[in-house]
């Protein structure tokens, strides 16, 4: 899942590695420049910790669907200017990124199987998300190229355009995965 300069849910909480008993998943481990944020749920059985995810998961805004984890990527873009004009040609875009993944508090006092299962989905839940910031990665230069072919006037307006044209390449992604499901993404 996308945002486009969306405000993080309230809830979000920064990792804390004392209170994660969970490590990272593998895909979003090297992801250079990422955050993660949790939000916490518990339960005995896999039947009571689903409804715990349900009852608090974030909503994703393009579809508003309820959706497990989440990547925030929010573009920044910028270009030099002087009293000539602008340096279209030498404009800079970045992203950042927040992953929202839900922490599991009680995971220590569960049944092995039921702690294995869970960091298997957890697993299919960061190679979903990391998707995502592949799909974003390989998207950057389009920003970028939509800026230089732009001018001074309607630099921001391309910028914006492109972005939006990476966004539809999200949403086809979440599609054709419908939202990490097929990629095993499912709990219990």
């Amino acid at each position: 899942m996308l945002a486009l300069a969306t405000a993080a849910p309230v809830g979000w909480l920064a990792p804390h590695a004392a209170q994660d008993p969970s490590p990272l998943p593998a895909a979003l481990a090297n992801q250079p420049g990422i955050s993660v944020a949790y939000y916490d749920v518990r339960g005995a059985t896999a039947r009571d910790i689903r409804s715990a995810i349900n009852a608090v998961r974030p909503t994703e805004p393009h579809h508003a669907t309820p959706v497990d984890a989440y990547a925030d990527i929010r573009w920044y873009w910028r270009w030099p200017t002087s009293s000539g004009g602008c340096d279209l040609a030498s404009a800079q875009v970045r992203m950042q990124v927040t992953v929202l993944l839900p922490r599991l508090e009680n995971i220590d006092a569960l049944p092995v199987p039921l702690q294995q299962r869970w960091r298997g989905y957890l697993e299919a839940l960061g190679e979903h998300e990391a998707g995502h910031i592949a799909i974003a990665r390989r998207s950057a230069s389009a920003i970028r190229d939509a800026i230089a072919a732009s001018d001074c006037r309607n630099a921001n307006k391309a910028a914006r355009s492109a972005a939006a044209s990476i966004q539809l390449a999200q949403i086809a992604y979440d599609r054709e995965t419908r939202h990490g499901k097929a990629q095993g993404a499912t709990f219990p």
